[in-house]
């Protein structure tokens, strides 16, 4: 029988450790801020949007649209952290609110 050796192998200059996922510390934080704050903003600005848009009364349109804004609000948040990169993730969730407020501002 041979023995077997373990060799622990650094990484190469400028390439990650795994065990981490690729990613990080920092660009998690990025994306967990980007899911809860920037989907905040998300949710509230489509909660604001579908309020408006939805038929009915008042105040069934706006129970309506914050109901389903929690739903933006899980969305934005897989979102985060489902991109390609920080920066893809930031932009997929302000630019939808950005315009969703816009749109709001037009109809109200």
């Amino acid at each position: 029988m041979t023995a077997r050796t373990t060799t622990t192998s650094t990484p190469a200059p400028g390439r990650r450790k795994p065990g981490f996922g690729g990613r990080s510390r920092l660009e998690v934080l990025s994306r967990s801020v980007a899911g809860i704050l920037a989907g905040y903003g998300l949710a509230a600005a489509s909660a604001a949007c579908l309020a408006v848009l939805l038929p009915g009364e008042k105040a069934d349109a706006a129970l309506a649209a914050t109901m389903l804004s929690f739903l933006v609000y899980t969305a934005a948040i897989i979102w985060a952290f489902a991109a390609a990169s920080p920066r893809r993730a930031w932009v997929g969730i302000l630019l939808p609110a950005a315009l969703l407020l816009a749109l709001f501002l037009l109809l109200r």
